[in-house]
């Protein structure tokens, strides 16, 4: 069996010298940095969603948002108003949803549009179920 020998030796190199006061500073800096990110990120979105519940309380009936949900195909039963409100801001504000709901509002504006025009009203029939 053959013996293996090694030696380590330390590299005394003065670039590599860190101070580690300068390190603690900059890792608290970063993560001060981080946090207020974080809280203007979380009140960016309070201040989306009681916007947009805002929106829906007092420009909508709960028959649209009736109509909302039904494409949104969330179940209405038994649901008030505020219910109704709540899901409707929650499936909007995932990113998951962006897709749907951006067509939704599209399609609704396009609706509103062809309804509120004189030649094209003749042409909607709406249908409420």
């Amino acid at each position: 069996m053959n013996n293996l020998h090694y030696n380590i030796r330390e590299k005394n190199n003065n670039e590599n010298n860190i101070d580690i006061n300068e390190l603690i500073k900059e890792v608290e800096q970063q993560h001060k940095e981080l946090i207020q990110n974080s809280n203007n990120n979380y009140n960016n979105n309070n201040d989306n969603y009681y916007a947009l519940e805002l929106h829906y309380k007092t420009n909508y009936n709960i028959k649209t948002l009736g109509h909302i949900l039904d494409y949104y195909q969330i179940n209405k039963r038994k649901l008030r108003k505020d219910e109704m409100i709540q899901l409707i801001v929650i499936y909007e504000n995932e990113e998951n949803n962006i897709e749907i709901v951006e067509k939704r509002r599209r399609l609704w504006e396009n609706f509103k549009e062809l309804n509120n025009d004189p030649f094209f009203s003749k042409f909607i029939i709406f249908r409420d179920n």
